[in-house]
């Protein structure tokens, strides 16, 4: 038998499949998670090898109910061969890696700290990414903004701030992090909610390098 290479449709199809799902199901892991994903290629790349071959095992009974009978007349059976790698190539990556990190994050949740069972330490090694998440990647999901006033400090000592109620919303990783508050209020140097800004329809703040401090408070202003 010759060898497989790239440059034939096999080739092709082999390489997508040794590569594509798994790095697909980490793909969608990392954007539902609350904190970033892997950023090492090599690792990545190693880990979607492993992923894809995990993927294929657990749809060898559909693969070898619909394509081993037609191994060898895949060009005459398109629409079933199509469907297969609809299913190799999407379907099951956007499903584990979609399942996989609503798990990781329910067993493992951000600034939860070292986890002491063995089973959590096991599951650690195998889904928590390198990075630990920041604390702004635990205080949104924690649901500690919602219906606060917030007040953003900046490091040249500036002050805005505003509502963060049910039309207000937040980003954390891997999105890039930011804020939008929903109505904006004009706020003293003692941290007193004055009044509305007129004519303001929100407040958004994109940028959260020059941030110094985020001060949640309660109460009416």
């Amino acid at each position: 038998m010759s060898p497989v290479i790239p440059g034939t449709p096999l080739g092709v199809v082999s390489l997508l499949l040794a590569i594509v799902p798994g790095y697909l199901t980490i793909y969608f892991w990392s954007r539902n998670k609350t904190w970033k994903g892997l950023t090492n290629d090599l690792h990545t790349i190693i880990q979607s090898v492993v992923i894809s071959a995990v993927i294929q095992v657990v749809l060898a009974p559909i693969t070898l109910w619909q394509l081993y009978p037609i191994r060898n007349q895949l060009d005459l059976h398109p629409v079933r061969f199509a469907a297969w790698l609809f299913l190799v190539l999407l379907v099951v990556p956007v499903l584990m890696g979609t399942i996989a990190a609503r798990v990781s994050d329910r067993l493992l949740p951000a600034g939860a700290g070292r986890p002491t069972s063995r089973s959590g330490r096991i599951l650690e090694f195998l889904v928590r990414p390198n990075a630990e998440p920041s604390v702004w990647d635990w205080i949104v999901p924690s649901g500690r903004l919602r219906g606060k006033y917030v007040i953003v400090e900046f490091n040249d000592g500036k002050i805005i701030g505003g509502t963060y109620s049910l039309a207000a919303t937040a980003f954390t990783s891997p999105q890039q992090p930011g804020i939008f508050l929903n109505e904006e209020w004009v706020i003293d140097e003692s941290y007193n909610f004055i009044g509305r800004v007129p004519n303001s329809d929100g407040l958004v703040i994109t940028d959260f390098t020059t941030v110094r401090a985020i001060r949640i408070m309660t109460g009416e202003p």
